[in-house]
């Protein structure tokens, strides 16, 4: 009985520590307008750097968070290291971000690649416009409002 215990115990420790490495890049919005913030999310199980270059067009602010979090699942708990950062793009057009590259000890893993479309200002608001049926245009009229004791004047 102890000896099948010891083996269980045995496959359950190298099972949980042969993960499988992963890393995943993450965009909030595929289709952001120009001058609209997107949040870009790099996450991975390998405790380790992460190498992106973003497109010359991407601007990328000073809010970047780093960190680590621990998912258990069905007892089995893995942690994965993330990085965050927001930024916005300055031209329309489509962009490719990615691959993420993460090494560990001699190996180097990559991510997915998303491509993104940005579309300009200028575009919306056509689109917009025509939606909008034109209003007649009415008179200006001023309303001036005095205070008195006995009556209300409009």
């Amino acid at each position: 009985m102890k000896l099948l215990l010891y083996i269980s115990f045995f496959f359950w420790i190298s099972w949980s520590l042969s993960q499988s490495p992963s890393v995943l890049l993450e965009v909030s919005n595929l289709q952001p307008k120009v001058g609209e913030y997107i949040t870009v999310q790099m996450s991975s199980n390998i405790g380790s750097n992460f190498e992106l270059n973003f497109p010359d067009e991407f601007q990328s602010g000073m809010n970047v968070m780093s960190g680590m979090r621990q998912n258990i699942v069905n007892g089995r708990s893995s942690t994965i290291y993330h990085q965050t950062l927001t930024g916005f793009f300055m031209e329309p057009g489509s962009y490719t971000f990615g691959p993420v590259k993460v090494k560990s000890k001699k190996k180097s893993y990559t991510s997915n690649k998303l491509r993104v479309l940005v579309k300009g200002a200028n575009q919306t608001q056509k689109k917009q416009q025509k939606i909008i049926s034109p209003r007649p245009k009415t008179p200006t009229i001023f309303a001036e409002t005095k205070p008195s004791k006995f009556k209300i004047y409009r």
